[in-house]
């Protein structure tokens, strides 16, 4: 009733103020519940060997292909993929969509027993075949790239976040640049030598350790590249009063003659944009959440090269 619903939410409060060790505690129960396979989240999913995955709620459900695409979603996707390409090519500027892989479709022998493996009709697999044959546009997907480092040994993901890792994002950005230059609109991609790994020790990327609350009792391996002297010449300018990665901004890299970059972006494309610094004289990036294709920005800017980045 009432009165023993307000009890207990007084009772909570009243052990919060004054038992200060309250959320350690919750930490520990959460790490203990991880390392026997059960999430205090339902946002993240455990699976083997300490490794964590990102539940949307589908379950991994993107990576199995479940629910697939139905026959009015594709031609949504395809109509409006084609409309933007077509606007771009009336203006002289091509439009490319690439795809990072996800983490489960990378490393699914640590993903849990239940999943077994990326489906074969996924939409990364599916919509780049269709907007090819159909003539829609380019749509990159990078998994063969990344997929080939893993095997390599490279550590392309990390067991506590949900992003690639710097050996990741130089894969998909070998990737990207191979299309870009086959397309005739920029050089080829450098080589791994040309940047530094970086060590962020407990500054690097674990997202979902932070939403378990066990960042503190983890160790984080994290593998982060860097372009030092491209960081040395850059110039940030913000676009708006959000000072951040997610708001607009335009970074002028110090490379006379190369092209202007616009890209909209997810957080996948942090770790690939120190790759980027040397093929473009000017990058102008926006969030996905302020919209996909940002006709504001390519008036005001005029770039030589749209690109959305999206992960699958």
């Amino acid at each position: 009733d009432d009165l023993s619903r307000g009890f207990r939410q007084a009772a909570d409060a009243y052990v919060a103020d004054r038992f200060p060790i309250r959320p350690h505690l919750i930490a520990v129960l959460n790490l203990l519940s991880m390392l026997v396979g059960v999430s205090g989240s339902n946002r993240v999913i455990v699976g083997r060997d300490g490794w964590l995955f990102y539940d949307n709620d589908s379950h991994l459900g993107d990576a199995r292909g479940d629910p697939p695409l139905l026959g009015p979603q594709i031609r949504s996707w395809l109509v409006t993929v084609a409309g933007r390409t077509e606007y771009a090519r009336a203006h002289g500027i091509p439009y490319l969509i690439v795809v990072p892989p996800s983490k489960e479709t990378t490393y699914p022998q640590h993903a849990p027993a239940w999943y077994h493996g990326p489906g074969p009709n996924r939409s990364a697999l599916v919509l780049p075949k269709l907007a090819k044959a159909t003539g829609a546009g380019e749509v990159l997907y990078p998994y063969p790239m990344v997929r080939q480092a893993t095997d390599a040994g490279q550590e392309t993901f990390s067991r506590l976040d949900t992003h690639w890792t710097g050996y990741g994002a130089y894969a998909g950005y070998v990737g990207l640049m191979n299309r870009l230059h086959a397309m005739g609109l920029t050089e080829g991609p450098r080589p791994m030598s040309d940047f530094q790994r970086v060590e962020l020790g407990l500054r690097g990327p674990r997202d979902m350790a932070l939403m378990l609350g066990v960042s503190s009792f983890v160790t984080l391996d994290y593998p982060h590249l860097d372009n030092l002297a491209g960081e040395a010449k850059r110039r940030v300018t913000y676009l708006s009063p959000k000072e951040d990665w997610t708001g607009p901004l335009v970074i002028d890299t110090g490379e006379p003659g190369k092209p202007i970059l616009l890209m909209t972006r997810d957080s996948f494309s942090n770790e690939m944009l120190p790759f980027l610094f040397p093929h473009f004289s000017r990058s102008v990036l926006a969030h996905n959440q302020d919209g996909f294709w940002r006709q504001d920005l390519i008036d005001r800017f005029k770039p030589d090269i749209i690109l959305l980045e999206v992960i699958e």
